[in-house]
């Protein structure tokens, strides 16, 4: 080569382009793993969010099936109390009492999202005795509970919504009725079995109060015990068996 000659110029594929594309290459790899970090960051943020949101959601709305409190059964019971005290019936007492206590648990024992199983059943027993104030010599009741039941936890106000239909659609005074309520217990299997005469119109608002009073505990149901529950009933049009089997565990 002459002293004084140029080195010949790169054309667009010499090395020294190709070096300068290979380092925007590189960055580009870092920028793009970055926006991916970045924006599975955000996504998981989201997603964690959307859960919290759900769980909430889900949360308020099993609060709002908890505190509803038929006040038919209310107004019926402070009416039969009512009427005890003017005659100045021994029972009287006892049915303030027991209205109390019931009244008392579905205020505070309802706040927790688990209960004892024994306190719900103290519940149940309590709105029973409560309803048999409604009972006339033609009415038949039987309740029993059957089992062993210590430290065994249960969503609260799970299972009254059965016995109220119960109650709401097989006692007429006028009417031969019988009305049988079984709970057996099983280690953590737990069974209730609700059986009725019906003896009371089912007009078309009853029958959409009941409805809508069957939908929420579903929900309820599947909320707190997802694939953890079964439910049958029958419905003869003369006689409604209703049979609830929950795992506890």
């Amino acid at each position: 080569m002459p002293p004084h000659s140029q080195p010949p110029l790169h054309n667009g594929n010499g090395p020294t382009e190709n070096y300068f594309f290979r380092i925007i290459s590189f960055n580009h790899g870092i920028v793009f793993q970055f926006i991916a970090i970045w924006l599975l960051s955000l996504f998981l943020k989201l997603d964690e969010r959307l859960k919290i949101a759900y769980n909430q959601q889900l949360m308020a709305e099993v609060n709002y099936l908890k505190a509803k409190v038929n006040p038919h059964f209310l107004f019926n019971t402070l009416n039969n109390i009512y009427s005890l005290t003017l005659v100045k019936s021994e029972v009287a007492p006892d049915a303030v009492l027991r209205l109390s206590n019931l009244m008392r648990y579905v205020v505070t024992e309802c706040e927790n999202k688990k209960v004892l199983l024994s306190k719900e059943l103290e519940h149940i027993e309590n709105f029973v005795a409560l309803q048999k104030l409604r009972l006339s010599e033609k009415n038949t009741l039987s309740f029993t509970v059957n089992g062993t039941f210590k430290n065994q936890l249960i969503a609260p106000i799970i299972l009254i919504n059965y016995i109220e239909n119960a109650f709401k659609y097989g006692v007429n005074p006028e009417t031969m009725s019988e009305i049988d309520i079984k709970v057996q217990i099983n280690g953590n299997d737990l069974t209730l079995i609700v059986k009725n005469h019906i003896v009371v119109n089912r007009g078309t608002s009853a029958n959409s109060s009941t409805k809508e009073g069957m939908q929420n505990s579903l929900k309820r149901l599947d909320i707190l015990y997802p694939n953890k529950y079964k439910l049958k009933v029958d419905d003869t049009g003369t006689m409604y068996t209703c049979t609830l089997q929950i795992d506890l565990s």
